[in-house]
């Protein structure tokens, strides 16, 4: 299943529609959200920077008569006339804690006596400085603001205004809702854009008809490869028969020995082939279980001995009679281990077969390594690939195979946990390891 899904996201993923979708509908409506936010926010803070500075310029030229003690009615004047937002603007002295309207532009409360002083009292801490206070009446949003200033004798005047920018902030609410509309109407004709991309191709179809195909194609190989091993392992054995009949002459044991090898080599063939479809439909399971690692290297090595001695080879272990015990599938890891031993007698004329094991950190290195030809540098990018075969002509000739050892052994011991990895040199053999975790795979 898992399988299928990493197919399926590879056939939707490849596909450049549906990168044109996801940017239409999620990158580029976020990248465009996100400026608008930013933007927004500069809006908002520099309208409220222009608000307190029009407060600040206000406050500084009544601090400027007050300072010089000129008249201000004139000046009062000039700004309720001007100043549309102006709904309070009074001058409070202080006299022994106590603060009193002065002069109040706006309105007939001159000498009363003000019981909220905690504005007036903060301001005084940063003299010339205005102070701004959100207020909240009958519904109307407005700005107190406050600003304390010394006198030429030392003693303190306080200026207080009111200003209602409810005209400010309607006229930048509705710049807002207008930018607001626009970028609905635009993300509105990306998803009909994004649709219209998604009706030229169904993504969804698509991947049902990969599937489907995928499962035709495993039916199919599972049926061709029982319907092949069913005769050749017939043929086998009546060529065995064959061979050890004493009724027969030389020519006639000779053919049926060659009959009963290429009938061995099919067989191998399609059980590769089985292999192939098992791991590509993701039908490949393992069972765990707890095993002597060493037994099981002693059998492998035991039943790898026959085809050694034939080409006239060694095999040596290094394992010294530990006891090593790990988690893992034995008839996996032993499909492993003989397709390592089988690559390394194949590939060397002569000398030592050697295999080898180690502890470390929690997991066994395994390492099968030959004094065979060496693989190069360049056919070790392409070892663990399906269906390729590495060394020279001649080489290619003379030793049999699918050139799908490797890549089976690569996939049996992914799903065993582990990781595979190979040093060669020309001429000199190769050495490949095997890394399990003890614990078996997470």
């Amino acid at each position: 299943m898992r399988a299928l899904i990493k197919q399926g996201w590879q056939v939707v993923t490849t596909d450049s529609r549906f990168w044109i979708i996801v940017f239409l509908l999620v990158i580029f409506p976020a990248f465009f959200v996100y400026l608008y936010t930013v933007e927004a926010n500069i809006r908002e803070a520099n309208l409220a920077s222009v608000l307190r500075q029009k407060v600040s310029v206000v406050h500084t030229a009544v601090a400027a008569l007050i300072e010089t003690q000129s008249a201000p009615e004139q000046f009062f004047k000039i700004l309720a006339d001007n100043q549309t937002d102006l709904r309070e603007l009074q001058i409070v002295s202080e006299n022994n804690g106590v603060f009193t309207v002065t002069y109040d532009a706006l309105g007939g409360e001159v000498g009363r006596v003000i019981t909220q002083t905690q504005p007036f009292i903060m301001s005084k801490m940063t003299p010339g400085v205005s102070y701004t206070f959100p207020y909240h009446s009958f519904g109307v949003n407005k700005e107190q603001s406050f600003r304390s200033i010394v006198l030429p004798d030392g003693s303190s005047a306080f200026i207080f205004s009111e200003h209602d920018f409810t005209d400010y902030y309607e006229l930048f609410a509705v710049r807002e809702m207008r930018l607001q509309f626009t970028l609905i109407i635009i993300y509105l004709f990306l998803i009909l854009l994004a649709y219209w991309v998604a009706r030229q191709k169904n993504f969804a179809t698509l991947y049902a008809a990969e599937v489907a195909k995928r499962q035709e194609h495993d039916t199919f190989m599972n049926s061709m490869v029982h319907e092949l091993r069913a005769p050749l392992t017939a043929l086998r054995g009546y060529a065995s028969l064959i061979e050890e009949s004493p009724n027969i002459g030389e020519t006639e044991r000779t053919f049926a020995t060659r009959t009963k090898d290429s009938a061995a080599r099919l067989i191998v063939l399609i059980n590769d082939l089985l292999e192939v479809a098992r791991i590509q439909s993701g039908k490949l399971s393992v069972t765990l279980a707890d095993l002597n690692l060493m037994e099981l290297l002693d059998g492998v090595v035991e039943s790898s001995l026959p085809l050694a001695k034939k080409q006239g080879l060694e095999i040596r272990t290094d394992w010294q009679g530990k006891s090593i015990n790990i988690k893992s599938d034995s008839k996996r890891l032993s499909q492993v281990i003989t397709n390592l031993i089988s690559n390394a007698i194949k590939y060397t004329e002569k000398g030592t077969i050697t295999v080898s094991v180690k502890e470390s950190f929690g997991a066994v290195v395994i390492a099968v390594s030959d004094t065979g030809v060496g693989i190069s540098a360049e056919d070790q990018k392409k070892l663990f690939a399906p269906f390729v075969r590495v060394g020279t002509a001649t080489q290619s000739n003379t030793v049999t195979g699918s050139g799908l050892g490797m890549w089976v052994t690569k996939r049996l011991v992914e799903q065993l946990g582990g990781t595979v990895s190979l040093e060669s040199i020309q001429g000199i053999g190769t050495h490949v390891r095997v890394a399990l975790p003890k614990s078996g795979p997470k």
